[in-house]
């Protein structure tokens, strides 16, 4: 998964060339101590302190902000899919960021990637009521409430929850394939944050 080439993303890459390097490290390490906080960038990098840099680097605010979004959205692109640091070197200079910059950012990666996994990993878990079992049942419905056409396989799913509720509805056969391939999905990408 190389990252996709939009007008959005070259620019946001023209200007992160065009930055100082310093810049670019300042500003990146800023980025991983907001990810693992999850606290807003004036909260890491106060506002007098980004005024100073952006005085130093002679950077006016937009173009500061453009870059934090930037190497924000590489860190989370990166952590979501699971890359290596190798991987994300190779990936960002497929899509034409400088070996000198990427390996900057891979820097900063491998140094923050464990810490920003704990942390997602822990919102992830306590975000949502996790699902404590679930039943189902598979037939031909003939005609009901829950079915558009009569005569229409159906599958019935009622999913229950640690906080004590309980969720049924039925499924199409299309439907619980695609639930399936999802669920899949999911399963592999939950699989490779756990492993971190």
């Amino acid at each position: 998964m190389a990252f996709l080439s939009t007008s959005k993303f070259k620019s946001s890459l023209n200007l992160l060339c065009n930055t100082d390097m310093k810049l670019t490290y300042k500003i990146c390490r800023a980025v991983a101590m907001q990810l693992i906080e999850d606290k807003p960038l004036s909260d890491i990098l106060p506002e007098e302190k980004q005024n100073q840099l952006i005085e130093t680097y002679e950077i006016d605010n937009a173009k500061f902000s453009s870059l934090q979004g930037f190497l924000i959205f590489i860190f989370r692109q990166a952590i979501f899919h699971g890359m290596k640091p190798v991987s994300l070197s190779a990936h960002l200079q497929e899509s034409e960021v400088p070996e000198e910059i990427a390996e900057l950012i891979c820097k900063v990666y491998t140094e923050a990637a464990p810490e920003i996994n704990d942390r997602l990993r822990e919102w992830s878990l306590n975000a949502h009521p996790g699902v404590t079992d679930v039943e189902w049942q598979t037939g031909v419905g003939l005609s009901s409430s829950l079915c558009e056409k009569s005569m229409e396989s159906t599958c019935m799913l009622t999913m229950y929850t640690d906080d004590g509720k309980q969720q049924t509805f039925a499924v199409g056969v299309d439907e619980l394939r695609s639930l399936k391939t999802k669920l899949d999905i999911a399963a592999r990408q939950l699989g490779r944050v756990v492993k971190g």
